[in-house]
């Protein structure tokens, strides 16, 4: 039932039809699969088959998370991040959240809570405890915290200012797919930073970025081209 509502949400060997994923989603939620439960709450938060409704993806995400999903809590955690109609924005009830994702060793959940001590939202900023949250989530390979990594190491942040190090964190998140660390790897080799300039590298990553959608690059790309 997971199975088949998952194929009619993306569309393998069929046409994709929301309702009819929802309808297996459903069975399968009601017969305590947690991916289902998951899936009914992100098909509630971007309105897939069904009104968009804030309250009853969390209401899905809890049930989803209370059977021990993870990154359910993460979901909840980035409704109450954002400003999303229905739905009380704090920072605080986010961190709440974000923290029993991470309690699990969740990536994505180490890594949103590694953001919110960065930007000193619903806590008290701290650049050390970022570092060490993305540390933890990097070591999961989760691109995102290693370009967040490279960005500590480039501002001297809660580390040591360490320019080769920052370009290395790059990388490594540029490789996993990552279009923000792309776009920083295109400006380090634009401007020689822990690397030395190299302006088709510089174009090259730009580029890359550019195909991941990143606005940045596209704008450094077109003054590189000049």
């Amino acid at each position: 039932q997971l199975h088949l509502g998952y194929c009619y949400a993306k569309g393998l060997g069929v046409k994709v039809d929301y309702k009819e994923a929802l309808k297996w989603y459903m069975m399968a939620a009601d017969q305590g699969n947690m991916y289902a439960c998951y899936n009914l709450g992100l098909f509630y938060e971007r309105g897939d088959g069904v009104d968009k409704d804030f309250k009853e993806a969390i209401n899905w995400y809890l049930k989803a998370a209370d059977m021990g999903y993870a990154d359910a809590y993460v979901s909840i955690g980035n409704l109450y991040y954002g400003f999303n109609y229905g739905i009380d924005h704090s920072y605080e009830e986010a961190v709440k959240w974000y923290e029993k994702a991470a309690q699990l060793n969740n990536a994505r959940g180490l890594h949103s809570l590694g953001r919110c001590y960065y930007d000193g939202d619903g806590v008290t900023r701290d650049y050390q405890k970022a570092y060490e949250l993305y540390m933890k989530a990097a070591e999961q390979n989760y691109a995102p915290s290693y370009n967040n990594l490279g960005v500590l190491y480039e501002e001297g942040n809660g580390v040591k200012k360490d320019k080769k190090k920052a370009f290395e964190y790059y990388i490594k998140a540029a490789e996993l797919g990552n279009t923000s660390a792309s776009s920083n790897v295109g400006r380090c080799y634009e401007k020689g930073i822990g690397v030395k300039k190299n302006k088709q590298e510089a174009i090259k990553w730009y580029r890359k970025a550019v195909e991941q959608g990143n606005e940045h690059a596209e704008k450094r790309l077109k003054e590189l081209n000049k």
